[in-house]
């Protein structure tokens, strides 16, 4: 069952903000709201002075498979389905996720991928040894991936495979979990909390299980 504890999970002092100016600040941030961030001790930064806030609390193991969305997004998770119509993921930060497969940019398996891998990505498989098998994913799940290609349709070993690719990903997250998870959807921060767009619906997640908000968009 997948699931996932926020443990050592307070805001700490050393947390860091960035202005847009360039300016580093070290706080404890309590809340962060549509006005902008809040400290412990009353202190406050307007959000428009905002570029993001960095949370201190420690990073958490990534899961070690996922999802990777057209919009950005990537999320840690048991693959359960890959079809011609719908992907489903039992993610570890949002639970269940059924989206169409037009959403999805890419399936991996193993470390969570780095934004540079998925962008300008072409459709196909990518093994662990650099190889890259080119074509269109027909199939994926925990055993094997199949791929239609030059080469007809190939049944590759799971365990061979880093992402299955079918286009590129921006890299576009407005926020980054302690787990490595990143979320490209519109941000609405509430205090202790924050309200996400991930694939058309709204989620929710607590700040402890965030280690960096960007109030503003990357350009």
């Amino acid at each position: 069952m997948l699931g996932l504890v926020w443990v050592c999970a307070a805001s700490a002092a050393g947390d860091t903000l960035m202005l847009r100016d360039g300016t580093r600040l070290s706080w404890q941030v309590t809340s962060v709201q549509a006005d902008g961030a809040h400290g412990a001790k009353g202190q406050q930064v307007p959000a428009g002075n905002l570029a993001r806030v960095e949370f201190a609390a420690p990073v958490l193991p990534a899961y070690g498979a996922g999802v990777v969305l057209v919009d950005g997004t990537v999320l840690g998770g048991a693959l359960r389905k890959f079809s011609a119509k719908v992907v489903e993921v039992r993610t570890v930060s949002v639970g269940l996720l059924s989206v169409p497969i037009a959403s999805v940019a890419a399936v991996y398996y193993g470390a969570v991928p780095e934004a540079r891998e998925l962008s300008g990505a072409s459709p196909g498989v990518l093994l662990r040894d650099g190889t890259t098998v080119p074509g269109n994913v027909m199939w994926a799940d925990a055993k094997s991936v199949g791929v239609l290609g030059g080469k007809g349709l190939q049944k590759i070993d799971a365990q061979k495979v880093r992402l299955v690719v079918r286009s590129s990903a921006p890299d576009a997250a407005r926020v980054v979990l302690r787990n490595g998870d990143r979320l490209a959807g519109e941000v609405v921060p509430q205090g202790e909390k924050l309200s996400i767009e991930v694939a058309g619906e709204s989620r929710t997640l607590p700040l402890e299980a965030v280690k960096i908000f960007r109030y503003q968009a990357k350009p």
